[in-house]
C-alpha cells in the first residue's frame, strides 16, 4: 500500500481510483474467495481514508458487496465488514446516498442474526455503535429510517438503547444532534465539543479462524 503514503494528500489521484476499481472488479469476479475478501477487508482502510468523500461514486459497488458479506456464515468476515462500514460512514456524506435506508435495514437484519453466532455479542455491539453514530450524525433522517423497526419485538433492547441516546441529547437541550451534522466537525457556532461529534468504535476481537464460510 505505497500509494496512500505517497498520495495521501491527493484524494483525486488517479492511482486511488484505478486501484480501488481493479480491487472491486476482482472481488466481483470471485465473490466466494474468502482469502481474497478477508485480505481486502483488512487492508483497504488506507485507501478509504485517503479518498474520503471521493468514495461516494463507488457506493454502487462497495455497499452491495459489504451488504452481502454482512450475512455470510463467518464471524470474522462480519466483524471486518462492520469496521469498514464504520470507516465509510465516518468519512462520507452517506445521508445523500440511496443506500442509507438499506444500510439501516441490513444492520437490523445482521443484529437479529447475531444471536446465533459465536461472536454474537461483539457483532451486536459493533452494530449498536454504528446505529448510534448514524443517529448522532443524521438525526431526523435516521429516525425516519428507524421508524419501521422500532416496534419489532426482536429489537426491544436495541430500540431502548437508541431511545436512551436520543433522550439524553434532547433533554440536555442539544437538538442539533437531530439536525444534519458535518462529519468532519461541528457546525460553525455550535457549542458541541469536538469529542462529542466523534464516533467511538468498540474494540472488536478477531474471531476463531476455524469459522465456516458460505
Amino acid at each position: 500500500m505505497a500509494v496512500p503514503c505517497i498520495q495521501r494528500d491527493n484524494p483525486r489521484s488517479l492511482w486511488f481510483h484505478k486501484i480501488l476499481s481493479e480491487m472491486l472488479s476482482h472481488l466481483e469476479q470471485e465473490p466466494r474467495n474468502r482469502e481474497l475478501l478477508i485480505a481486502w477487508l483488512k487492508f483497504i482502510d488506507p485507501i478509504f481514508n485517503s479518498m474520503r468523500l471521493l468514495l461516494s461514486p463507488y457506493f454502487g459497488r462497495i455497499f452491495p458487496l459489504l451488504f452481502q458479506l454482512l450475512h455470510v456464515n463467518d464471524d470474522e468476515t462480519v466483524v471486518l465488514v462492520l469496521k469498514r462500514l464504520h470507516t465509510i460512514v465516518l468519512l462520507t456524506w452517506i445521508r445523500r446516498s440511496l443506500f442509507f435506508d438499506r444500510l439501516v435495514d441490513e444492520l437490523v437484519e445482521a443484529y437479529k442474526e447475531a444471536e446465533l453466532r459465536k461472536a454474537g455479542e461483539e457483532i451486536e455491539t459493533g452494530i449498536l455503535n454504528l446505529l448510534l453514530m448514524l443517529q448522532q450524525y443524521l438525526g431526523l433522517r435516521f429516525e425516519a429510517a428507524w421508524n419501521k423497526h422500532k416496534d419489532d419485538p426482536n429489537l426491544i433492547i436495541l430500540n431502548r438503547q437508541l431511545s436512551v441516546s436520543r433522550d439524553y441529547y434532547l433533554h440536555r437541550g442539544r437538538p442539533e444532534f437531530f439536525q444534519p451534522l458535518r462529519i468532519d466537525g461541528p457546525k460553525e457556532g455550535s457549542e458541541l465539543k469536538a469529542e462529542e461529534t466523534k464516533s467511538k468504535p468498540v474494540k472488536i476481537k478477531t474471531d476463531d479462524p476455524s469459522s465456516s464460510w458460505r
